[in-house]
């Protein structure tokens, strides 16, 4: 997570203290910090791309085909937000030159009816912020059920998947390998749906 947590420009909280992060060597696992009272906090904006490597099972849930299997996951911190913490309001953007994290792990995926799209649209709805927002709920819900911790899971929606041909919604397992997360989630995904 340092490139998305601790980046040039960052700002850093730790034990109630804040710091400004000044740079951020990857190769060397090193990070410098200085000590900073700022009234402003950062947050990454990344991009991300996923392929399917594998698919082990299939269930159906509701009106949905619900995957599992191995994904690889290629996540990119593009640039970063400075937000004012009296009134969140957003102070700009600058942009970030990190390479891609590039991992395969276990995740699920389901994919999202065009019927389904056209009514959002034609309930004035956003289309990329309604995907958006279901893969966030998905993930503020795993630990619910699943003994985890939120930051754990990643996750990307898509209006068009190259592998699926639809929209599509990924959750997975942010550890390179897995670490069964996504798997207990998707035993259980009638209740992470319903709750």
């Amino acid at each position: 997570r340092a490139p998305r947590d601790t980046h040039a420009g960052a700002v850093y909280v730790h034990r109630g203290r804040t710091y400004l992060v000044e740079t951020l060597d990857l190769d060397a696992g090193r990070v410098s910090v200085r000590p900073q009272r700022i009234g402003y906090t950062t947050r990454a904006r990344t991009s991300g791309q996923i392929e399917i490597v594998s698919r082990a099972q299939d269930r159906r849930v509701g009106g949905t085909t619900v995957s599992l299997g191995r994904l690889k996951v290629a996540d990119q911190v593009v640039a970063f937000e400075r937000i004012r913490r009296s009134d969140g309001r957003k102070l700009g953007v600058e942009a970030l030159d990190l390479p891609p994290q590039i991992f395969e792990t276990e995740g699920l995926w389901f994919c999202v009816s065009d019927q389904l799209l056209g009514d959002l649209v034609r309930f004035g709805s956003d289309m990329m912020g309604s995907l958006h927002a279901a893969e966030h709920l998905l993930i503020a819900l795993f630990p619910l059920l699943v003994l985890a911790d939120r930051n754990d899971i990643g996750g990307l929606s898509t209006n068009f998947h190259p592998q699926t041909g639809q929209a599509t919604i990924f959750v997975y397992d942010g550890i390179p390998g897995g670490a069964g997360l996504c798997g207990e989630a998707f035993r259980r995904f009638e209740a992470l749906v319903t709750q």
